[in-house]
């Protein structure tokens, strides 16, 4: 008669053991979902433009990229160059997302030869004349003897050399000072050269005024399908960039285009040139 109780006992305590590891197993797992929920979200890997950008707009281009990289969440890489090499390179094969030229033949024979879409019109830049730290207009002050070496981006690859070339010609200046060049790779080494006083004068970027003597349409191309390129050519379509004088602020080299690239001018003594190339690397890199 006692057998009985002591049966419901040792069942009833089973049946507590059973509900005490279920409530445990029931807490652990609500408590793993609150920690879950409340942890922060991985951080993966952010998508990355690569925007191939002319070198004179290269100061305005940073100021864009940075806004937009905090706006869209995602990495901008800059790669600055001339648009001559920025183009060849692209050419060749190189993986850019986006193509920003100061002129708009390069994107145009990008597009015919299928290699780019959605060409756009971004900015306006300015090439003017600086002579030490004061920017003037008349050109025939170059012819001064006094004045040995003048700065000009390569015209064969760097829009702004071409554009100060077809000034000078038409003026009948561009044989008379042929001998005095020292051609950079890019308009902002060009400008590096002046504001570091390597060279007496260049033609430089400057900002709109009486003073410029030529203009420079800028235009952007996309070259990959990302989502991302399409929202930060449209951005800098609606916000037109002008670079103005900022190149000159730039102490540093940045990819295509260093100052090891210079090339010297017709006429110019080789161990005159060397020297010159030395100051320019150890000012401008």
């Amino acid at each position: 008669m006692h057998f009985q109780p002591r049966m419901n006992t040792d069942e009833h305590r089973y049946k507590a053991k059973s509900a005490i590891k279920v409530l445990s197993a029931f807490i652990c797992v609500h408590l793993w979902l609150m920690i879950f929920c409340f942890l922060p979200a991985p951080a993966f890997a952010s998508e990355t433009l690569t925007v191939a950008v002319a070198s004179s707009l290269y100061p305005a281009m940073q100021q864009k990229a940075s806004a937009f990289e905090k706006a869209h969440h995602v990495t901008v890489r800059l790669v600055p160059g001339s648009t001559g090499r920025l183009y060849n390179q692209i050419v060749q094969g190189a993986p850019f997302d986006l193509f920003i030229a100061a002129d708009q033949e390069r994107p145009a024979l990008l597009m015919q030869q299928h290699k780019a879409m959605a060409q756009f019109k971004v900015g306006k830049g300015y090439l003017g004349v600086k002579l030490g730290k004061q920017v003037i207009s008349d050109l025939s002050v170059l012819a001064n003897p006094s004045i040995r070496h003048i700065a000009i981006a390569n015209p064969d690859v760097a829009p702004f050399g071409k554009a100060a070339r077809a000034v000078l010609q038409k003026q009948g200046l561009w044989q008379t000072l042929k001998h005095k060049f020292v051609y950079a790779q890019n308009a902002m080494q060009a400008a590096m050269m002046v504001d570091k006083g390597l060279v007496d004068a260049g033609f430089v970027p400057v900002n709109k005024g009486k003073f410029h003597i030529a203009e420079i349409n800028y235009s952007g191309v996309r070259l990959t399908e990302k989502k991302l390129s399409r929202v930060f050519l449209k951005t800098l379509q609606q916000g037109t960039i002008t670079p103005g004088s900022a190149a000159l602020a730039a102490p540093k080299c940045h990819g295509a285009g260093a100052p090891e690239d210079a090339l010297p001018g017709d006429g110019m003594a080789q161990d005159e040139y060397s020297l010159q190339l030395t100051n320019i690397k150890r000012c401008c890199c």
